[in-house]
């Protein structure tokens, strides 16, 4: 475990303490098992991006903070971890749509294989 992952769960842990909340209450409300909050903290495992944004949103707290205290870049998450949810959520789906539009506009009608 890297020293960012250490100070990431004890951070948790203080964060969980102020709330007066234990493992469950924050795997519960993050939408993850019990189990991987108990990996974070007991250092087992690290916390991915998608893990830190659920946190985030737990704790009620900006993403790119928990994303910093996790040893990961901040700013707006990327096609690595994003899920389509993240995608429309960020408004991301609405541009790739239309860069498919404008493509196939300029490249015409798609046409079938002569067979």
């Amino acid at each position: 475990m890297t020293n960012g992952e250490n100070g990431f769960a004890e951070w948790l842990s203080e964060e969980m303490l102020k709330r007066g909340w234990q493992q469950a209450d924050l795997a519960r409300a993050a939408g993850v098992t019990r189990a991987t909050i108990s990996n974070i903290i007991n250092g087992m495992r690290g916390p991915g991006p998608r893990v830190c944004r659920d946190i985030a949103r737990a704790f009620g707290v900006d993403e790119d903070e928990v994303l910093s205290r996790a040893g990961h870049r901040s700013g707006k998450p990327t096609a690595d971890d994003m899920g389509l949810s993240d995608w429309i959520a960020a408004g991301r789906l609405a541009a790739i749509c239309a860069c498919a539009v404008r493509v196939t506009a300029h490249c015409g009608r798609p046409t079938r294989a002569p067979g």
